[in-house]
């Protein structure tokens, strides 16, 4: 679990600090494409325990180097953050589930990327995020 140094304000302070936590700069490519004014979708603890599950599905046993990207966007309808890897396939990888997921109400969806590797998407829903916040 994320050890938060200060309090996270907006989705790119939770990746980045998963980011930190894991290592994953140490032993692999890392790309950060999220504008800090994505708010925070979920609450921090749930939201960073996605973050960090979905971080080491997409980076266990890839090869030192190995590229992992984390890309937020937001549309008037949802708030979105893509983790994509150079590791191998959908099919080759398990894709499970974090414990958080029923916390947030966000869903997951997985796809091959063209250029090899895959990508998982979590997708919170706007209307799901005013309810939290409630």
């Amino acid at each position: 679990m994320p050890k938060f140094r200060k309090v996270p304000a907006c989705l790119a302070d939770v990746v980045h600090q998963v980011i930190s936590d894991l290592d994953l700069e140490e032993r692999f490519r890392v790309e950060v494409d999220i504008p800090d004014d994505i708010p925070m979708p979920a609450p921090a603890r749930p939201l960073a325990e996605i973050v960090s599950a979905l971080a080491e599905q997409a980076t266990a046993s890839m090869e030192a180097g190995g590229e992992v990207a984390f890309i937020g966007w937001e549309s008037p309808e949802a708030c979105e953050l893509e983790i994509a890897d150079t590791r191998c396939g959908v099919l080759e990888r398990p894709c499970n589930l974090p414990a958080a997921m029923q916390m947030t109400g966000a869903e997951l969806s997985w796809q091959n990327c063209p250029q090899g590797g895959a990508a998982v998407t979590v997708r919170f829903a706007k209307q799901q995020i005013s309810r939290q916040a409630a």
